[in-house]
């Protein structure tokens, strides 16, 4: 029996790791889109979950449940800050002169880079939370609104959507 594509395809790309594959076959294949790494398409994915998330949301600062499309882009992004971190630690090691027994799980720095031109807080040393806190009275603060009659930030961000709650700069409302 012979193989079908589901052996074809990982045989390829087998060939293409270990360098043994000819240019004229990385090209024919390349022109039929083919995926090297089945770790660059997760990639992908959650890059433009994120893109996508961020375009509604105006950050990347997703709660843990939150999906876009069907992608779970919030555990998607604490997974990214985690190699982030880790690629982080890594970096001072080195710097440090300290051994580093495995940069697997870091997150590489054009990775980095690609979610930081998204949105260049995604992974700040603060917590997420806090993160979140800040963006609101970023929003809060852009739309003109200056106090809030109750304690909680998110009350400001529904009270902006739903017309009360908040007191327009210059208003006289109440705090």
């Amino acid at each position: 029996m012979k193989p079908g594509l589901g052996q074809w395809i990982p045989d390829n790309r087998r060939t293409y790791a270990r360098g043994d594959m000819n240019a004229d076959r990385i090209d024919q294949l390349a022109k039929l889109g083919t995926a090297w790494s089945h770790f660059d398409v997760a990639w992908e994915e959650g890059l433009s979950a994120a893109r996508g998330w961020a375009a509604e949301h105006g950050h990347l600062l997703a709660p843990l449940d939150a999906t876009y499309q069907g992608y779970w882009v919030g555990i998607w992004l604490k997974n990214q800050r985690a190699a982030a971190r880790k690629a982080a630690k890594i970096e001072q090691r080195r710097a440090e002169g300290l051994p580093v027994q495995s940069a697997a799980g870091a997150l590489a720095e054009v990775r980095r880079e690609q979610l930081e031109d998204i949105d260049p807080s995604w992974c700040s040393a603060w917590p997420v939370e806090w993160q979140r806190a800040f963006h609101l009275v970023r929003l809060h603060l852009d739309a003109g609104l200056t106090r809030c009659r109750r304690r909680r930030v998110t009350s400001c961000a529904r009270a902006k959507t739903s017309g009360g709650g908040c007191a327009r700069s210059g208003s006289g409302g109440t705090s």
